[in-house]
């Protein structure tokens, strides 16, 4: 089947036949620098949360796992907007343009899942809506790009953590100016780029959240840039089996016990003046 043309992809997603979407984020270097590239995930679960267009449901599907779940909001009202709901400037802006992910949302993914002839699940639920009892556990977890527009990313972190039996890969918006300080950036207004932007944390902030959430080993991918800001995939685990995998990607870097104490040490100098 033909990808609709008129459709504007947010991801840039492989077709199958040497082209890809029109998406203009692209995260098929990811499986390679992360070493999983040649992974066989047969009889792998899968969530992909945030999925929009679903690269990340679509390439594990192609690499072998066998169900899948991927959930996503529907609606730019349905963002965490706080007391006031979204800003007028973006409600109108958004009701005015003849395309956007929010006003047609999951156009791109349904559009996929038919072109892939897939079997892949997309269900309307927030990431704080994740629960055992209902969805069930999950041996692969991708968490991409929403971390930073949430109020609450410790609690998404809980959340995801109660459907995890393997491990998660989290990409995220973070700040590099004192990324071994467990520090995080509050966004209000636009005051970073857009109004959804709420939640600037750095790397070892990440780390913290992951750890407190119960996740047993926490790698990064840090960005190429080390002043200002960037973006980062983060990986954990609370699997030996994935441990294991992700202990021999030569990009990533482990948050052990000397990255702790380090941090530890330099949080205090900051509370001691």
């Amino acid at each position: 089947m033909t990808v609709d043309p008129e459709i504007q992809f947010y991801m840039k997603v492989p077709l199958g036949d040497g082209t890809f979407t029109n998406g203009r984020i692209d995260y098929t270097p990811h499986p390679h620098m992360l070493g999983i590239d040649g992974i066989d995930l047969s009889d792998t679960t899968v969530l992909d949360i945030a999925a929009n267009d679903g690269y990340c449901t679509f390439r594990a599907e192609q690499r072998g796992a066998t169900e899948f779940l991927a959930i996503d909001i529907d609606g730019f009202e349905n963002y965490e907007w706080g007391w006031e709901g979204p800003p007028a400037s973006v409600e109108k802006q958004t009701r005015a343009n003849a395309y956007s992910q929010w006003s047609e949302a999951g156009r791109g993914f349904m559009d996929l899942h038919q072109h892939f002839g897939s079997v892949a699940r997309r269900a309307t639920t927030s990431v704080y809506e994740l629960d055992p009892d209902v969805h069930g556990q999950f041996d692969l977890i991708f968490h991409y790009g929403l971390l930073s527009h949430l109020r609450y990313p410790l609690l998404s972190l809980d959340r995801t953590r109660a459907v995890c039996s393997g491990a998660l890969i989290l990409e995220t918006h973070v700040v590099t100016n004192f990324r071994e300080l467990p520090l995080s950036l509050f966004y209000f207004d636009d005051a970073f780029r857009v109004y959804s932007n709420r939640t600037g944390p750095t790397e070892a902030m990440v780390a913290a959240w992951l750890r407190s959430a119960g996740f047993d080993d926490v790698w990064v991918r840090r960005p190429a840039r080390v002043h200002g800001q960037g973006r980062a995939v983060f990986v954990a685990s609370v699997s030996g089996r994935w441990a294991e995998c992700f202990d021999k990607a030569p990009g990533l870097l482990k948050f052990d016990d000397a990255y702790r104490r380090d941090s530890r040490r330099q949080m205090q100098v900051l509370i001691d003046g």
